[in-house]
């Protein structure tokens, strides 16, 4: 008996939907038009899941996904399938890339002259891209603001109001966080000092930044500024708040004190007893904290906002004392917290959707050697809600605390490492994923001929195949073509790694590397790794005879991955349709 999917009701429709990994669900809403236009007009099409696929899907904004419209989260969801099939592949393919020479040019009206001092190796010293791959951010060891728009290759904006005279004390490095609100809009903190009277105080500035694609252009507007006692050492917003450390004296190096800080009236909230922290993540509803007690202890701490605090109706007197609800978590970590001279490692992985339960994945290794260890966090959203919610309407009882005590009982993961590594292998903002490269020396044929243009402002580069170069010229490039490969790139996910027991048995001296051109017994935690890996086609040019490489990032987003050379040369290769 045959079943026509046009005709049955629609609540068994949804019920079968809830059943679809991402790329099947895409598939049906591509079936007919009856499909179509039921997936581009009903949420619940596509609600379930994508907040249970494990995706940073490419949204203009990172609100709860139940509140776009049914076309955004389809349009959403046939993206990060175009990505995600490509990035998962056995042979990934390069679709388009940018070369992008330093020194970096200005677009029309920003000029750049007065910069030109600046090294490469302080200019790009930190960076943060845009989520869409659009544009990138990055502020200099003197506290110079550049946004680069990164489909031109030109300076969209130059912010130069907080520059540090000299640059920054030793070991001391400038901090900044960008919320991306929608597709063109987003709201920037950064460091800057301040006039407190005659004297200079460390303090955050908050801007909105507009971008305009189409003119390679951003603009940026301060809308507040807030001296914070201390220059911060990691900042992050979202929901309405500024998140930031504070270092203090007696701490542990690069753990701080918490700050939290309206941005609609720049109002420090007082939070709950933290633990001194190293690492943050802001939210739309919460922010987490990773912090070491003083027994050397690792706890994720995670901070949910006042609710109704940070609507513009709310004209209470006491705005700065609302009921914050706190779930704290205590990792058992088993390495080496601080060694006498480095902190732990430590990189928190986690996509807010809104959705009730939100697992974090906070992935830890100790600071000179070791591997990667994952722990998942099984964090209840709607707990820490209710906490909050019970205490504001008078609804909790004398013995109801706003803070819940909780403990992650065993290490979730384990993850193996090409032995000799220059730079370690990085997660990604989902935690199911990791990138590395490695330094080789291999031959290769010699190139097929590149065929030259006269564009003065060519576009992206489609494919990474030398006979399809479009209009980029053998001048546009940085080296001749040559034929050894120095550079290669891979990615990983985490799905089917070896369980803890089975690396443990493999590994009883606790040294977790392995050669990836070795040969292994199939079954074995290195076999099962290996099978996770892809290696990623990149651009002949950057895999010959490339410079340093300075750092490496990958947008889950749009499937964007930057290669920043120490020469200051910028590589944006995309994988993905942004």
């Amino acid at each position: 008996m045959s079943v026509c999917l046009d005709t049955i009701p629609e609540a068994l429709l949804f019920e079968i939907c809830n059943y679809l990994d991402i790329f099947d669900l895409v598939s049906l809403s591509e079936v007919n038009k009856a499909l179509r236009s039921i997936s581009n007009s009903r949420t619940s099409f596509w609600l379930y899941t994508l907040q249970e696929c494990g995706l940073f899907l490419p949204v203009a904004s990172y609100r709860p996904l139940e509140s776009f419209t049914a076309a955004e989260l389809s349009l959403a969801a046939h993206r990060a399938a175009i990505s995600e099939r490509n990035i998962t592949s056995p042979a990934p393919k390069l679709l388009s890339y940018r070369y992008i020479p330093w020194p970096f040019e200005g677009s029309p009206g920003v000029p750049l002259e007065d910069v030109e001092w600046e090294r490469p190796e302080h200019a790009i010293r930190m960076h943060l891209s845009h989520y869409n791959g659009e544009y990138m951010f990055a502020v200099s060891t003197n506290n110079i603001l550049r946004i680069i728009h990164l489909r031109s290759g030109k300076v969209a904006l130059l912010w130069t109001d907080d520059q540090v005279a000299g640059g920054f004390p030793q070991d001391t490095y400038p901090s900044w966080a960008v919320e991306f609100r929608e597709e063109n809009e987003a709201v920037m903190v950064m460091n800057c000092r301040l006039l407190d009277g005659n004297e200079e105080v460390d303090g955050i500035r908050v801007m909105n930044v507009h971008f305009k694609p189409k003119e390679c252009l951003a603009t940026a507007e301060t809308i507040a500024i807030y001296n914070t006692g201390g220059m911060p050492s990691h900042l992050d917003l979202a929901g309405g708040y500024v998140i930031a450390t504070i270092p203090a004296s007696g701490l542990l190096p690069d753990l701080g004190n918490v700050l939290m800080i309206r941005i609609r009236d720049m109002k420090e909230m007082i939070l709950p007893p933290l633990y001194p922290s190293m690492r943050i993540a802001a939210f739309e509803e919460y922010f987490i904290a990773v912090g070491v007690s003083p027994q050397a202890q690792i706890y994720v701490q995670v901070v949910g906002y006042p609710q109704g605090d940070n609507s513009d109706t709310n004209t209470s007197e006491d705005q700065s004392k609302p009921p914050i609800a706190l779930h704290s978590y205590h990792i058992p970590f088993s390495g080496q917290v601080f060694d006498g001279t480095f902190l732990f490692a430590c990189q928190i992985c986690h996509i807010y959707t809104g959705s009730p339960k939100s697992p974090i994945k906070v992935w830890l290794r100790p600071g000179r050697s070791g591997s990667w260890s994952i722990f998942s966090v099984p964090f209840d959203l709607k707990d820490l809600r209710s906490m909050a919610s019970r205490h504001l309407t008078n609804r909790a009882t004398t013995s109801e605390s706003l803070v819940r005590n909780l403990r992650v009982n065993e290490v979730d993961q384990r993850v193996l490492e090409e032995r000799g590594l220059v730079h370690w292998a990085a997660p990604t903002i989902s935690g199911r994923r990791y990138i590395w490269w490695r330094q080789v020396e291999n031959e290769l044929p010699p190139p097929e001929p590149v065929e030259e243009s006269s564009t003065v402002d060519p576009p992206e580069t489609t494919g990474a195949s030398e006979g399809n170069e479009g209009a980029i010229s053998p001048e546009d490039l940085p080296f001749p073509p040559v034929d050894l490969e120095t550079f290669q790139f891979y990615v990983s996910v985490t799905d089917n790694l070896a369980s803890i027991d089975e690396i443990e048995a493999a590994f009883p001296y606790g040294v977790f590397d392995f050669d990836i051109d070795g040969e292994y017994e199939e079954g074995s935690p290195i076999s099962k790794q290996l099978a996770a890996v892809r290696r990623m086609e990149i651009p002949r040019k950057l895999s010959c005879r490339t410079s340093r490489i300075y750092m490496f990032v990958m947008e889950e987003w749009s499937g964007t991955v930057l290669v920043q050379c120490f020469s200051g040369d910028l590589w944006v290769l995309r994988y993905g349709k942004a």
